[in-house]
């Protein structure tokens, strides 16, 4: 009777110590299941990682690449100054009062792969402000030049002329880019070497204005040039230009006459003017082939 029960408890003990390790094994290759696939997800999730372009790649092309903001692109020489900084391999911030009707400018800028065109209304100064705030929500942090070329013609005739329409076009071709700048500034002084143009014109010359007509567009132009002067005083650090575009094939252009230079081309001439530009330059008034103009 006791050998029978001896012998019980040792089959019992058999059995126990046999499940126990039977269980141990079992847990053990789940355990290493459970380390295999976690370790296939972190492979998958460095390759995704590697995957993606870096960061700071991305970072370091946005601060090295040029940056322009060019109110007034929808058509004329504001198009073509957007066209020619995008050949010359710039970002650039195009403006205009309405983006959604610039079918030419959308275009241009979608094909090239540039920031889609930001509403601003030089005479508006809430569009100015909102146009500051798209800027920097695209992660803009400097900008290499401020080229103020919007502006309107307003009447010609200095005796029919009323006070609301020089009014309106002084704020459209003074007051506005005045704004603008004081708006934007805070990018320009963080550029290496801002530079900041405000498109004038020859019949802005107090010296040269001799003929008559376009009273309100001569008028604020010749206004336009004095802020030049101002601001190349009183702001430091940046280079600003008064630049003539000489006689340019635009509706403007073209209403006192055919003129002989395409836009293109006067684009080109501006551009190679501007990068020449020193500080011996700062508040000049210069054509676009960099001779200097009479005030």
């Amino acid at each position: 009777m006791e050998m029978i029960l001896s012998f019980s408890i040792v089959i019992s003990i058999f059995v126990l110590f046999t499940n126990l390790e039977y269980g141990l094994a079992s847990c053990t290759g789940v355990l290493n299941q459970g380390i295999c696939k976690a370790s296939e997800k972190l492979s998958l999730l460095q390759t995704d990682e590697c995957s993606e372009p870096p960061i700071k790649d991305q970072q370091e092309k946005m601060a090295t690449q040029r940056t322009i903001l060019i109110t007034g692109c929808s058509r004329g020489i504001g198009l073509a100054l957007a066209e020619e900084y995008i050949n010359r391999g710039w970002q650039v911030l195009a403006t205009c009062r309405s983006p959604e009707r610039a079918k030419e400018l959308t275009a241009l800028l979608k094909k090239h792969h540039q920031p889609p065109a930001v509403a601003l209304d030089t005479a508006d100064d809430g569009t100015i402000l909102r146009a500051f705030q798209t800027v920097l929500q695209r992660g803009v942090r400097k900008l290499d030049l401020l080229f103020h070329n919007a502006g309107i013609s307003g009447p010609e005739d200095v005796l029919k002329a009323t006070r609301a329409e020089l009014d309106a076009t002084f704020s459209t071709n003074v007051s506005g880019p005045m704004v603008i700048t004081q708006t934007f500034l805070p990018l320009l002084k963080a550029a290496p070497q801002p530079k900041l143009v405000f498109m004038s014109t020859i019949m802005s010359s107090l010296e040269m204005n001799m003929g008559g007509g376009m009273m309100a567009y001569r008028v604020t132009k010749t206004a336009l040039n004095g802020m030049v002067r101002q601001f190349a005083g009183d702001v430091s650090g940046v280079i600003v230009l008064a630049m003539h575009p000489g006689w340019v094939q635009t509706d403007l252009g073209n209403s006192v006459g055919p003129a002989p230079l395409s836009p293109a081309a006067s684009c080109r001439g501006m551009y190679d003017t501007i990068e020449g530009a020193t500080r011996a330059h700062n508040g000049k008034f210069i054509d676009y082939q960099g001779q200097k103009i009479r005030w």
